[in-house]
């Protein structure tokens, strides 16, 4: 039903090196279903507007709901796929300085 790795999209990340983090269900999830049950089989996934920096890969975001005709089997952890640093000065003054000379 769930592969381990399947993206669940990217979330903001405040304060963060960049915009976003892509992220992903950790784990997977499957079933024995008869033929025509596929359609019972729900996946709801709970992900924060925004994350604040800094995030590292494998931090749990969120989580992945899977429900079968209406009752809840499962819960994945939702995790980040990469890691985002923190805004510091350092960054912002190479940020500053890229723009400047045309980065």
């Amino acid at each position: 039903v769930v592969a381990d790795g399947t993206s669940t999209g990217d979330i903001a990340v405040q304060s963060g090196q960049g915009a976003s983090v892509s992220t992903a269900c950790s784990g997977s999830f499957s079933m024995p279903m008869a033929d025509g049950e596929m359609g019972k089989i729900e996946v709801h996934y709970q992900l924060p507007a925004s994350v604040k920096a800094p995030v590292k890969q494998g931090d749990i975001v969120g989580s992945a709901h899977i429900s079968f005709d209406g009752e809840e089997y499962a819960v994945l952890d939702i995790i980040a796929c990469e890691d985002v640093g923190a805004e510091g000065f350092k960054f912002r003054v190479h940020q500053v300085i890229s723009q400047m000379i045309g980065l």
